[in-house]
């Protein structure tokens, strides 16, 4: 037990002395540590006021400081002139807008007037297959109203509207789809010039004004008193009210004929409005592949400004369809007096 004791007390004495050892060497890596700090602490300020001129030296052609602070002082300078500038770029983008996009963008805007004849690309654009068309309503506030009358023998019928609500029997030349989306929408309920009135009609059925006003040309010259397609009295198709023999079957800007289209007569002959109206939603009709014709017609728009003329779709058409592409081009209403 003695010996035990004495042993553990020698090894008492070597650890403490061991431990000694590591400490003195433990306190010499310090100092040894300490030193080479305080060294590196001198050497640092150059090494960093080097690298900091080398960065200002490197940054501020890189990010063109005089711009910058040219743009940065305009900016806090002065509040209000970068507020007025801001207003400014606003409308100068809306400007930019407005020629981009050309006639829709006037007619979103909610119309105009001026006191002239329409712009050469119109106002409106055909609308694809199946589109969300705008009401009678919509279109009223998109018109864009101007004194421009070429046609002052219109005045009472661009002035006449059928008494509302219309209600109208179903047209069998289209299907049960057209009877109860398309034909409920048919009322003339519109007045204005005679320009104001094809617009009406071109946004309310999602076609472009400019192709009607080619095939009112065609058609009519723009006159709603214009009647056509005279026949003798003896087939029996004469309109109650005309005694002349042979009769006029076909009347208004685009020549409706009156005994294909159930309960359009007389207002096709009395009013510019239901004239467009009534035979636009055929036009569209036909686009929608909805006609008797079937979905052959679907998307074909000058397919369909024939079928107006021909009834057959796609037979005997051409030199109509060529005609209107013609009178399209030319444009010639924007030469006219008004």
């Amino acid at each position: 037990m003695r010996r035990r004791m004495q042993t553990l007390q020698e090894r008492a004495v070597r650890d403490a002395r061991q431990a000694g050892k590591r400490a003195a060497t433990r306190a010499a890596g310090l100092v040894a540590f300490l030193c080479i700090a305080a060294m590196l602490a001198a050497v640092a300020p150059v090494a960093d006021a080097r690298t900091r001129r080398t960065t200002t030296t490197t940054t501020r052609p890189a990010t063109s400081t005089t711009t910058t602070t040219s743009s940065t002082t305009t900016t806090t300078t002065t509040l209000a002139t970068t507020t007025t500038a801001s207003s400014s770029t606003v409308s100068s983008t809306t400007a930019s807008t407005t020629s981009t996009t050309g006639s829709t963008t006037t007619s979103t805007l909610g119309g105009g007037s001026s006191g002239g004849p329409p712009p050469a690309g119109g106002y409106f654009a055909t609308l694809a297959r199946a589109a969300v068309l705008p009401s009678g309503a919509q279109c009223a506030g998109l018109v864009h109203r101007s004194s421009w009358e070429p046609r002052p023998q219109n005045a009472v019928a661009n002035q006449t509207v059928r008494p509302q609500p219309v209600v109208l029997p179903a047209d069998l030349n289209f299907n049960a789809l057209y009877q109860t989306k398309y034909r409920p929408r048919i009322d003339g309920n519109f007045t204005g010039t005679t320009d104001e009135i094809i617009q009406w009609a071109a946004c309310k059925w999602g076609v472009s004004d400019d192709l009607v006003r080619a095939q009112a040309v065609h058609e009519s010259n723009w006159d709603q008193a214009a009647t056509g397609d005279f026949e003798a009295r003896s087939k029996g198709n004469c309109p109650v009210d005309i005694s002349s023999d042979p009769c006029p079957t076909s009347f208004g800007l685009l020549q409706s004929k009156w005994y294909y289209r159930p309960d359009t007569y007389p207002w096709t002959r009395t009013s510019t409005a239901f004239m467009l109206d009534s035979g636009l939603a055929e036009l569209r009709g036909c686009l929608d592949g909805m006609s008797y014709a079937g979905t052959k017609t679907t998307g074909n728009l000058w397919g369909c400004i024939g079928f107006w003329y021909s009834g057959d779709f796609g037979v005997g058409d051409q030199a109509y369809i060529a005609d209107v592409q013609a009178k399209l081009a030319q444009k010639i209403w924007l030469t006219w007096p008004g």
